[in-house]
């Protein structure tokens, strides 16, 4: 008999192509216009109103005003190492090309042995026209965590299950809410700081395995945000600032969707 490990992507059949990030709901203004017959956007907002994102939102927040306190922390997700440099570290790190190499950085967790391999991401930097390797470090956990939050609102978390694909989650947001977010919480953010995290979180990928006796027995690849949606069509590096309240989507890293699948937080 095998022995039980972290359910884990290993040796994966390959995927069918992703489709579209859901079609979030109607908007007016900072109201949510939330049509329980789906009549105002035909349907297409529906995992925005699955019965998952509602018990995701009650459990991690018990009372209206406790949210802002609480954090939607996924045990496992959070007990791996992937935001371990600092940016004079990882200035140190880049080669005379600006090119970082993956890194393993080794953990425990429930008492057993994991390694998390980052690749970093390559991001265009306008002052010196050239590309720059990141690795995601403080200032992207901040984005992750606000970007969590978000998802606390009503109608703008989603969660998709679909016969032909794997549980999928995720959420609306726009620049201004994002930048609301972050300083709400005392981590002011440019506009360009801001898309330069999301840049990196959406590139940087990364591959965790568990360990046993010395060999790698389970594995689980994926970016950081595996999906990112813009509401226009240019470099991410140069979004207009005009642009701020428009609809972003990001979708969750497979294991915080299998936290809101199996609703295994801690608070």
């Amino acid at each position: 008999m095998k022995k039980q490990t972290l359910s884990l992507l290993n040796q994966p059949k390959p995927e069918p192509e992703e489709p579209p990030l859901p079609v979030p709901p109607v908007r007016r203004g900072k109201k949510t216009i939330d049509k329980t017959e789906g009549e105002a956007d035909g349907g297409k907002a529906e995992p925005y109103r699955h019965a998952q994102m509602e018990l995701f939102r009650t459990f991690t927040a018990n009372a209206e005003d406790e949210r802002d306190r609480l954090s939607n922390v996924i045990e496992f997700w959070d007990g791996v190492p992937r935001y371990s440099f600092t940016q004079k570290e990882i200035a140190k790190m880049r080669d005379e090309k600006g090119v970082l190499r993956p890194i393993d950085v080794e953990f425990r967790y429930g008492g057993k042995e994991f390694v998390a391999q980052i690749h970093a991401a390559s991001v265009f930097d306008e002052e010196t026209k050239s590309f720059v390797d990141y690795y995601p470090s403080a200032n992207e956990e901040l984005v992750e965590d606000a970007l969590r939050k978000i998802a606390l609102k009503q109608m703008q978390s989603f969660f998709e299950e679909n016969p032909n694909l794997k549980p999928r989650s995720g959420v609306s947001f726009s620049m201004y809410e994002l930048r609301e977010e972050l300083a709400a919480h005392g981590h002011s953010r440019s506009y360009h700081q801001i898309l330069q995290s999301l840049a990196i979180l959406s590139r940087s990928h990364l591959i965790i395995c568990q360990i046993e006796n010395g060999e790698k027995t389970a594995m689980m690849a994926a970016n950081y945000l595996p999906a990112l949606e813009m509401p226009f069509y240019m470099p991410l590096e140069k979004r207009p600032k005009d642009t701020t309240r428009d609809l972003w989507g990001a979708m969750f890293h497979p294991l915080v969707t299998r936290g809101i699948r199996a609703q295994t937080y801690r608070q």
